[in-house]
């Protein structure tokens, strides 16, 4: 046991020389350490390419996965080791295997912004909409990180624009509560629904409004979300923006508000 805990060692620093120096025929490579990481799984998530290659060479098992659930692969596509990825789906890791949160590999490329990876994962047929347990999906999770150019990967393969989570919060929600103003721009190009709402009631340039993310909002009133929609308890975007004292945004708003109200009063009379 105390060589493949040396074995282990080896592979995670990456010293190509002493593994070799290590090995033997009856070297067990899927022995796994107290938190159920492989060999394979330092290498991987340590970005050797060479050890990983040799591992796979010597038969490893590619879908170990460690007490969090995670495999090699979802290491590799979280820290964007791209080789070390593309080397592990040609050899058939499973791509569907998911974690403690129930995220798959392509989940996890996307929450880092990892847009080599992505690529590799949908090319080698990841399930596009898959959702974790918080009902989040990989545009969900690309669009919160503001990961705008995966964003626009999962896009172009055609991933489910208008998705919700648990919470029925969007992907253009998400974006919008960080102020990701590219994001949303190309949530919006795209043809996202702008004013869906979430359990309680809130659209994406409500919550756009509460963080006081003007540049967000502008986008949102431009594209023609709905100003005058009201969440659960009431309030408007307007309210929201006013009560936390986010004063150009709420001047925005109003500005847009009397504009609503003169289209709509020219349209009137004109009957």
């Amino acid at each position: 046991m105390q060589e493949e805990f040396k074995i282990l060692a080896a592979a995670e620093s990456g010293n190509l020389a002493l593994f070799e120096l290590l090995i033997t025929p009856t070297t067990n490579f899927n022995f796994v350490d107290t938190n159920g990481l492989s060999t394979l799984m330092h290498a991987a998530a340590n970005g050797h390419v060479s050890i990983t290659s040799s591992l796979i060479q010597a038969g490893v098992q590619l879908d170990l996965q460690d007490k969090y659930g995670r495999s090699a692969l979802m290491l590799a596509a979280s820290r964007n080791h791209a080789e070390i990825a593309q080397l592990l789906i040609e050899a058939g890791a499973k791509l569907e295997l998911t974690n403690s949160l129930g995220e798959t590999a392509l989940i996890r490329a996307a929450s880092y912004g990892n847009t080599t990876v992505t690529k590799y994962l949908l090319t080698a047929g990841s399930k596009l909409d898959s959702q974790n347990e918080f009902g989040w999906s990989a545009l969900m999770r690309a669009a919160y990180g503001g990961h705008s150019g995966v964003v626009s990967i999962l896009i172009h393969a055609k991933a489910k624009l208008d998705l919700q989570d648990a919470d029925n919060w969007s992907a253009l929600m998400w974006a919008a509560s960080n102020g990701y103003a590219n994001t949303v721009a190309i949530l919006i190009s795209a043809g996202a629904q702008l004013d869906l709402q979430n359990k309680h009631g809130a659209t994406a340039l409500m919550i756009a409004a509460y963080y006081g993310h003007l540049s967000t909002a502008s986008l949102l009133i431009e594209a023609g979300a709905n100003i005058t929609l009201q969440e659960h308890a009431g309030a408007t975007a307007l309210a929201w923006a006013s009560a936390n004292g986010h004063l150009y945004l709420a001047e925005r708003l109003r500005i847009a508000k009397k504009e609503l109200d003169k289209n709509y009063n020219i349209a009137n009379s004109s009957k």
